[in-house]
């Protein structure tokens, strides 16, 4: 069982009190799997909003522009973490890990004309982000290395835990580089126990990449994993994924289901008759809907209906 191994890892930790650390993420792990409701917004975010929603849990961005200038304080995060009834709600931070992007705060100007060797191509479909060597060390560090990293600036505003994205970049790379599959598992393995060395209830969520499923250690490294575009959007805007597509990705997510790993997915949709066969398919399949703007700049703007 999950909980189980991961009890047993931590008790070996030497940071925290083996009771205290195992108490905590057994807390946190409890708390994911209660999560019904839930949503995603990464721009225009309303703290207010998300405080009054009804929500479970949200995954936002660590900052309100995505800048550092911006980023929400330890007073914000307590605010959303707390439900309109007094109950606790889960506050992830998303973090990109195959991916730099123009707009944060590790980003220099001199980049685009000499960049670091870890720089890869721009993502055409998203202007400003750009594909990074991963497995380079000044990366990692760069993400979870040290008391300035990313990782350590989300822990240290009070988030719940990080939604981790573009981990399916790996495939970019195998071409150049043949062990990038196995160096991911590690990458999110480094972030992982970087996160719960200070933060042993530390939730960790991977999104997408579900063949990494298929391996234990990957299974191991994380608490839950999100599916994009399960049943529509592989082929265009809200258009229908093929029985062997949706196939494809179902093999993987049910094994992190035995694994006791919840399953969320996102559905960007506005046909009702589509959201209420998602609705119908996601509970026939015991996973976690919500639907969503592509752009995710509202907060659950359609009703799961």
């Amino acid at each position: 069982m999950k909980i189980l191994s991961i009890l047993v890892i931590w008790f070996l930790l030497p940071f925290v009190p083996a009771n205290t650390s195992a108490a905590e993420l057994e807390r946190a792990l409890r708390q994911l799997q209660q999560v019904q409701s839930w949503a995603m917004q990464l721009q225009t975010i309303d703290v207010e909003q998300i405080a009054t929603s009804p929500l479970d849990m949200v995954v936002i961005d660590y900052s309100k522009d995505g800048s550092d200038r911006q980023r929400f304080t330890a007073d914000d995060i307590k605010r959303m973490q707390r439900k309109p009834d007094g109950s606790r709600r889960l506050v992830l931070s998303y973090l990109s890990i195959g991916e730099a992007e123009t707009y944060r705060y590790y980003w220099q100007s001199h980049w685009k004309s000499a960049p670091p060797v870890w720089l890869g191509t721009e993502n055409p479909n998203w202007p400003g982000n750009y594909l990074v060597r991963f497995w380079d060390k000044d990366w990692q560090e760069q993400i979870a290395g040290n008391n300035d990293s990313y990782l350590s600036r989300i822990e240290q505003a009070g988030f719940d835990g990080i939604y981790l994205d573009r981990i399916d970049v790996y495939s970019d790379w195998l071409k150049e580089h043949p062990q990038a599959e196995a160096q991911m598992i590690d990458f999110v393995g480094y972030i992982s126990s970087k996160a719960r060395r200070s933060r042993p209830g530390f939730i960790i969520i991977g999104q997408n990449a579900e063949e990494l499923l298929r391996y234990d250690a990957y299974r191991a490294r994380i608490d839950a994993v999100s599916k994009e575009d399960l049943l529509y959007g592989l082929k265009g805007n809200e258009s229908a994924n093929s029985p062997a597509e949706i196939a494809w990705s179902e093999k993987f997510l049910r094994m992190a289901q035995k694994d006791n790993l919840p399953v969320f997915g996102i559905e960007y949709l506005r046909d009702k008759a589509k959201i209420s066969r998602a609705k119908r398919y996601f509970s026939e399949h015991h996973y976690r809907l919500t639907i969503a703007d592509r752009p995710l700049d509202t907060l659950c703007p359609l009703p799961a209906e």
